[in-house]
This record gives structure tokens, sequence and C-alpha cells, in this order.
């Protein structure tokens, strides 16, 4: 599992496709990114603290970035055919 909120865990996630890929690089390539993670903190504005915001926004919007640039960027040369890359939204709320 890969935590989008932590360089590390990104930077694990790209190194372990890029591997994966490079052991048969004749018949494994990256086709496509997904990135599913997401937050909804609910709630009135006024009732809730900056942090909550900010938790949200590392998540749906920074953790989107990093999942995408890490893994396109570091398995890049790997992939045979370009990576689309690909945002799932959910309509329920997460417990962080």
């Amino acid at each position: 599992m890969m935590d989008v909120t932590d360089d590390e865990s990104v930077n694990d996630c790209a190194e372990l496709v890029e591997e994966w890929i490079n052991e048969d690089p004749d018949t494994r390539s990256l086709h496509a990114l997904l990135n599913n993670a997401g937050v909804g903190t609910g709630g009135e504005i006024d009732w809730l603290k900056m942090s909550d915001f900010e938790f949200d926004m590392s998540v749906n919007y920074f953790g989107m970035v990093k999942g995408e640039r890490g893994n396109a960027g570091r398995a890049s040369e790997a992939v045979r055919t370009p990576a689309e890359a690909t945002t799932l939204t959910f309509d329920h709320p997460v417990e962080a």
C-alpha cells in the first residue's frame, strides 16, 4: 500500500513498479496509473480546524500529484507505451 502523503512511500512504490517491469521488460509495461486516494472531512466551515482542510488537500490534491509524478516519471524509461493517468473519485468520506 502506498501513502500518497509520504514521499518515501511514493518513491518506494515507484521503485517497486520499475523493478517489476525490469524483471521482464519484453512482456511487462506500465499501461495506466490509477489513483483512488481521497478523503473528505465533513462539517461546517467554522467548526473545522485549518489542519482539517490541509489534510484533505495533502491527500486529495498533493497526494494525487505525488503519486502520478513519482510513478510516471520513475518508470517512464521502462514503459513501452505512454502511461495514462486517471484519478478516481468516490462520493463518501473516509476517516483519517
